[in-house]
Formats: C-alpha cells, structure tokens, sequence
C-alpha cells in the first residue's frame, strides 16, 4: 500500500508473493508492496540502496560528499533528500535513490532530522537550526528566529502541525 503522499507503508505480513495483492511482492521484510526499495546514509557521505526490501545493499556512487548522512526522508516514492554534516549541502534524488544531485541550503548548521507531508519539509540540527520547503526540498528558507537554540535531533509532520526534538528533553 501507500500513503497519501505515495511512499509506501507497511500493512501485514506475508511470507510469499501469493500473499499479497495483484501488482504487489512480497518484499524480505516480509511485507507487502509495489516497491521493494529502501535507501540509508551514513557516515563518509555514503548512500546504500536495497530493490529486495533490505535483504541485500548497493553502495550508492556520489561525489557530492564525504560528510555523515544523518537526516533523510522522501516527499514521495522517487523524490528524496538528505541531509547532514555537509554545511550548505542538501542532496536530492529523484529516481528513488539511483542517483543523487545538490541543493543548496541557506546554512552551514548540521542536520539531523527531516520530515516531509507532501511538498512541505522540515529539517532540524545544530544550535536550533530549522530549515523549511515548500516545494518538495527544490529549496529551503531558513526559520529565523528559531524556537530554541539548543540541538534539534528529529522533527514529524503531520498536516500543519509539527513537532520536534532534540537535546536535554527540548520539544
């Protein structure tokens, strides 16, 4: 299945493609789903893909940077970002996670945590930072001034409300 915003979701359990519905696979995270694929980053700018639903990875080639990857999140099933140690960086995939291109930020602060509902995007880090799109991540202004000025970790959207975390219990 899917969201609303087109990134799948995980419904069920299924231990073979039998299980699930017409057009879907049963993915090795023995779930239901059009799509197998998953992206993750780290540390050293490195990108891993998996098509088998995380069973096995490919390291993703990207020359972009070698900073830590510490933020990523999808507006939809091929459009994503990431996000992290890279001051002014933001990368973005439009093919799922095969290729990578940059945008660029209005700041040098870390980041650590992004969410997305549709087209509208929050990211969170250093010293309070947020950054916002309304675009799908095409770009992003900076929230000035900053509710806080202590780390922001992670950061959840939900329609217009957003809520954010971060260091020594801050909400």
């Amino acid at each position: 299945g899917a969201a609303s915003n087109g990134v799948p979701f995980f419904v069920g359990a299924c231990a073979n493609d039998t299980q699930c519905s017409t057009g879907e696979s049963c993915c090795s995270d023995g779930t239901c789903r059009n799509d197998c694929s998953a992206v993750a980053t780290g540390g050293a700018g490195i990108i891993l893909r998996s098509e088998d639903g995380g069973a096995t990875w490919a390291k993703i080639e990207q020359t972009r940077t070698t900073a830590i990857l510490s933020a990523l999140a999808f507006s939809s099933a091929t459009l994503g970002h990431a996000m992290g140690f890279a001051a002014q960086l933001s990368l973005r995939t439009q093919d799922a996670g095969k290729t990578w291109d940059t945008i660029w930020t209005p700041t040098g602060a870390y980041m650590l945590g992004m969410d997305f509902d549709g087209d509208i995007g929050l990211t969170v880090g250093g010293s309070g930072t947020v950054l916002r799109t309304g675009n799908g991540g095409t770009s992003w202004a900076l929230i000035n001034p900053s509710p806080t000025t202590t780390e922001l970790r992670s950061v959840h959207l939900h329609g217009k409300l957003a809520i954010a975390t971060g260091a020594a219990g801050t909400l």
